[in-house]
């Protein structure tokens, strides 16, 4: 009986050893925690870097896909034009309640936004929506109300649209739509030729019945582009921040607020103020420009008979003029703004 007790005691001794040896110390758990934690901060920023990169990818074939729309646009258009105007507009002639079509900024293509200009309501005048949008005729469906369409707008949209940078001298968004979502409030995160300027006689033959002139690509035919590979055409929408905020044009003195208070804007895809872009021979890049030391400054080009030379505004591997290529000129102008005044508040010689 003894002998039969001492061999179960013997065998309770064994299981309790064996567990013993199966289960994690304190100290073996901690040093699995600790190796798990090591390699999360490792991995953790590739993915991240990995998700932002591949965010980039997708922007930069969005941008390239509108680059190749607009040269088929331009393959229909007579006057062979990549960025042509919002349909609700004859703009060489309109001197109506059309006369705001003109901005040539996000309504080349994408859907209705939010904003009552880009397509919301109660505006009493015809929104720059969806419908009139020249890209979208190359869209499946061709306006908003089309479900099929609706999903093609997705192109319009960057992946990371963090909105326009609300805290600034120089472009603010003009309400806090803006600042949130550029594609939510106006159905389209890139941007197109926002600048224009209005001579009203200083420069212009009075017959020409002072007309506005472009120097980017806004309804410029393809033979007038000075240098297609470098030749802006579409970008991400805080470029233009990035642009209006340089030491450069604040040195040029170009008038009102423009570069007056210099600031670096950062791009929606991480580095320091990189930014998204298609150019005028179809291909799309990464361009850098931050508050000092990216652009030319204007005065060097600051040459005589030269009235337009604050408007050279030129960084490595990009440009926003077409000079020496003629402006383009219209005589659409803005009876809200008179006579006597700049349109855009670009420089007064």
């Amino acid at each position: 009986m003894t002998r039969g007790r001492n061999h179960l005691t013997h065998a309770h001794a064994q299981v309790w050893h064996d567990r013993s040896r199966s289960a994690f110390t304190l100290v073996e758990l901690l040093v699995v925690i600790a190796i798990i934690l090591l390699l999360m901060s490792i991995l953790l920023p590739s993915m991240s870097e990995a998700r932002v990169q591949a965010q980039r990818v997708v922007c930069l074939s969005n941008l390239k896909q509108f680059g190749t729309m607009a040269h088929t646009a331009a393959g229909d258009d007579s006057k062979q034009r990549l960025h042509l105007a919002h349909e609700a507009t004859n703009e060489d002639s309109d001197r109506g309640p059309y006369f705001w079509m003109g901005s040539g900024d996000h309504c080349w293509g994408g859907a209705d936004g939010t904003d009552p200009e880009f397509g919301g309501p109660n505006l009493g005048l015809p929104p720059k929506g969806a419908k009139g949008r020249f890209m979208n005729r190359y869209m499946t469906g061709g306006h908003s109300s089309n479900p099929q369409a609706q999903r093609d707008f997705r192109l319009f949209q960057c992946p990371t649209d963090k909105g326009m940078v609300a805290d600034v001298f120089s472009a603010a968004p003009r309400s806090s739509a803006w600042s949130e979502n550029v594609f939510k409030a106006s159905g389209n995160s890139y941007m197109g030729d926002y600048y224009y300027v209005k001579l009203h006689g200083l420069f212009d033959d009075p017959s020409d019945h002072s007309p506005y002139r472009r120097w980017g690509a806004y309804r410029r035919p393809l033979h007038q582009f000075s240098e297609p590979s470098k030749n802006l055409l579409f970008w991400e929408s805080r470029f233009i921040q990035a642009m209006a905020n340089t030491a450069e044009l604040g040195s040029a003195n170009i008038g009102f607020d423009i570069g007056s208070r210099p600031q670096t804007i950062p791009g929606w895809h991480g580095g320091r103020s990189w930014f998204n872009a298609v150019f005028a021979d179809g291909h799309a890049a990464v361009i850098q420009l931050r508050k000092s030391g990216d652009m030319n400054d204007p005065r060097d080009y600051a040459t005589p008979g030269n009235a337009y030379w604050r408007t050279y505004w030129r960084g490595k591997g990009w440009q926003y003029d077409n000079f020496p290529q003629p402006t383009v000129k219209n005589t659409w102008f803005s009876p809200a703004v008179g006579p006597e005044r700049w349109l855009t508040g670009i420089w007064n010689p």
